[in-house]
Order: structure tokens, then C-alpha cells, then sequence
């Protein structure tokens, strides 16, 4: 009985995750992108610089618990190559590798320290046919102005390139828990999957995409496409205070939604030092962006490093403060309902209009910078610390202030 009843609990045990690979031609200024919602259990992440010797030196996005750095949920590295994944839960039926189990956030470690494009992690795939222990959807971009998905099992592998009209008419591709290529009407994310497949489509009929849509709409997107209920569109509270729960489930943002990474890679021929990589710290609904990049190496703040393993990143930490005011319920299934007064409500508008105020102001700094990067090809690494000088104080205080209550 008591194997009957660890069976059944097993499917219940996911990692959720949302993403997207766009190609330049979907692009507003022809650059790719890469798109990462991430959902875990570990929801004190932070970021990582790595370089090592006869390795590519990366940036990553790991667990706080996680004081080796062994497992890299998502990053990019020096020569402009950047990877992240998406758990699939229709591959690899019936079959098993000879090597232990959910291996993704190793592999993908390895990849960004031998990969300099989609050709090597190509090579890297079929080198491994057999002796990888993962079941996932890996997208890639590279400084060539590739992107791509990899539907990869422990045996095989099945490439979607967002580059070809046949398999992206629109110049993009989006994976949540399941593959195309898997087990017909199994894995998970279909109602997340349809949810931002209808946000894409509605944007793209006005334009292109870029890295802000990323950040302000998808990353934060409260629509359920199942129910067609979007939640910014109902009848909000009065105040903070009085409770407004509704059930929470199956959204693109979701209790265990830990951080989010979007990479926004360069062109063919530019220099990939410029690839820039904007990093939520923490639940998508409550955290700020701060940009990265790797050239920089470890020179970016301490509040999203871990100082010690009793003490997670500072901003990581902020956010999920705020986000504990969406969630009194701790008893039971209580992690299944939002509250979303203090989310949206009429008194003050709630903290999600604040927070994606603020979002928009720093989104606005990191263009300007960004744009004067790719007018001289070259990273001003005295901006980058002039830029971070505001940034910090600025995050710091609108947390204090009250801005967000």
C-alpha cells in the first residue's frame, strides 16, 4: 500500500517552467532572444560568475543552496553562447540512461563551459547519446544568430530551429513541460503553453518582440487561457487589507516561480561580449530586473551573490518578503490561493503596478546603455558601474519606502 501510495504522489513532484526562443527576424532591433521562467522548490536563487581554467568563464543563474555551483539553471557565456531548459515530462518513456536521473542543471553547467555555438552543442548531444540522465526542452541562442530548441532525452535528441520558417513561420518558439516531439497528450504546461502562445501572437500583431515584452508582460503574465480570466481585468479590493483570494493555478506565474532570464543575444559578426542578460531575482511579480553580462566577470552587486550559505542575495530575499503578502494561507493547500489584494487593489493600485513602474524606469537606463554599447561595439565596463551605483540605492530604497505596499 504504501508503494501504491508514493507512486501516485510522484507526478505531483514538477518543476514548471515557462520559456521561449526568438530569432532575430522577431525581433524590434534583430537580436535573439532567449526567455526563461523559472519554477522550483529552490526559490532562493542566485547569480554566479565561473572561469575556470581551459573552460569558457560564464554567468548563471544557480541555487542558493547550492555552494559549488554545480547546477546552472540557466546563463550565457563569453563567446556569446546561452542556454537554459525547460523540464519535459513526455520524453523518455520507457526509456532510462545508465546514469542517474535529473541531470539538466549539470548538463547545462557543462555546456556553457565547452560551447561556443549550436554546432558544438550539437556535437556535445550526440557525444553524450546514452549517458545523459535528462528529460528536456534546452533552448539555445549563440552569437551567430542562432536559436533553437533541443527536445532531449538520455538517447536521442529532436532540434526545432527558430530559424526556419518551416518550423517557426513567426521567428520564435515557445516550450513549457512537454515536447513536440514526446508522447502525444502527456507532460504538463498546456494551459501555460496556450497562455503565452495567445500573449505572443497578440504583440507580434502590433510589432515585434524585445527583451521588455519579455520582461514586463511575459514574465508577468496574469491570464489564464483555460478560464479566459485575467486577473488585472477583475473587479479589484478597496485596499490591501481586506482579502480577495482566487485559486492559482496553472498561470505563468505560480507560488514556486523562483526567478526569471532573459538573454538578449547580438547579431551575426558583433562582438558577443555585448550579449546582455536581464535577471529577476526572485518571484516575477515582486522582483526588479538588473542586467548582467559576462564580460564584466564577478563585478556585479553582492545583493543577488550569496555571501554565505546561511544568508541568500539580498534582493532575492526583498522579493520574496513582498511576495509573502500574497500568500498568509501557509496551512494545507494554502500555496494553491493568491491574495491579490495587495497585489492590485484601488486605495494605492497595488504593488504590481508599482513594481512594473520601477521595472520600466530601469528597463529605460538599460536601453540607453545598451544602445551606446552597440554604437561603439564595445562594453563602457565605467557605465556599467556608474549604472549600478544608481541602480542599487534606487532598488534598495523603493523596497523601504513603502513604494510597494
Amino acid at each position: 500500500m504504501k508503494r501504491l501510495i508514493l507512486l501516485a504522489l510522484i507526478p505531483f513532484i514538477l518543476y514548471p517552467c515557462t520559456s521561449a526562443i526568438i530569432s532575430g527576424k522577431a525581433t524590434i532591433d534583430g537580436r535573439p532572444l532567449l526567455w526563461k521562467h523559472r519554477d522550483t522548490d529552490e526559490l532562493e536563487n542566485k547569480a554566479v560568475y565561473v572561469a575556470e581554467a581551459g573552460k569558457l568563464a560564464y554567468i548563471g543563474i544557480a541555487n542558493h543552496s547550492d555552494s559549488l555551483n554545480q547546477e546552472i539553471w540557466m546563463g550565457s557565456n563569453e563567446a556569446g553562447f546561452s542556454i537554459m531548459n525547460t523540464a519535459s515530462y513526455n520524453l523518455n518513456i520507457g526509456e532510462k540512461a545508465d546514469v542517474p536521473d535529473d541531470q539538466e542543471g549539470l548538463f547545462m553547467r557543462q555546456a556553457l563551459e565547452k560551447c561556443r555555438n549550436l554546432a558544438d552543442f550539437e556535437n556535445m548531444l550526440e557525444a553524450t547519446k546514452g549517458e545523459r540522465g535528462v528529460a528536456a526542452n534546452f533552448g539555445v541562442i549563440d552569437a551567430q544568430g542562432g536559436a533553437a530548441y533541443y527536445e532531449t532525452g538520455c538517447h536521442s535528441y529532436v532540434k526545432y530551429d527558430a530559424n526556419d520558417p518551416m518550423t517557426a513561420p513567426e521567428g520564435y518558439l515557445i516550450r513549457t513541460n512537454f515536447s513536440q516531439s514526446g508522447q502525444p497528450n502527456a507532460g504538463y504546461g498546456y494551459i501555460r503553453y496556450t497562455s503565452t502562445s495567445n500573449l505572443f501572437f497578440q504583440k507580434m500583431r502590433g510589432g515585434k518582440l524585445s527583451a521588455n515584452f519579455l520582461i514586463l508582460e511575459a514574465s508577468r503574465n496574469l491570464n489564464h487561457s483555460l478560464l479566459q480570466q485575467d486577473l488585472r481585468k477583475m473587479p479589484p479590493s478597496n485596499d490591501a487589507l481586506t482579502p480577495h483570494y482566487v485559486l492559482f493555478r496553472d498561470y505563468v506565474v505560480r507560488h514556486n516561480s523562483a526567478s526569471v532570464l532573459v538573454v538578449r543575444g547580438v547579431k551575426k559578426d558583433e562582438n558577443p561580449e555585448l550579449s546582455a542578460l536581464y535577471y529577476l531575482p526572485g518571484w516575477s511579480l515582486s522582483a526588479l530586473t538588473i542586467p548582467l553580462w559576462v564580460a564584466l566577470g564577478e563585478n556585479f552587486p553582492d545583493e543577488i551573490k550569496s555571501k554565505s550559505s546561511a544568508e541568500p542575495p539580498i534582493l532575492n530575499q526583498k522579493a520574496l518578503l513582498l511576495k509573502k503578502l500574497c500568500y498568509p494561507v501557509t496551512a494545507g493547500s494554502g500555496e494553491s490561493y493568491l491574495n491579490l489584494s495587495p497585489l492590485i487593489n484601488v486605495q494605492n493600485g497595488g504593488f504590481d503596478r508599482k513594481i512594473r513602474e520601477g521595472d520600466q524606469l530601469i528597463l529605460n537606463n538599460i536601453e540607453a546603455l545598451l544602445l551606446s554599447f552597440y554604437d561603439k561595439q564595445k562594453l563602457n565596463h565605467r557605465d556599467i558601474q556608474k549604472f549600478y551605483k544608481w541602480y542599487i540605492p534606487f532598488v534598495l530604497d523603493f523596497y523601504a519606502q513603502g513604494n510597494t505596499q
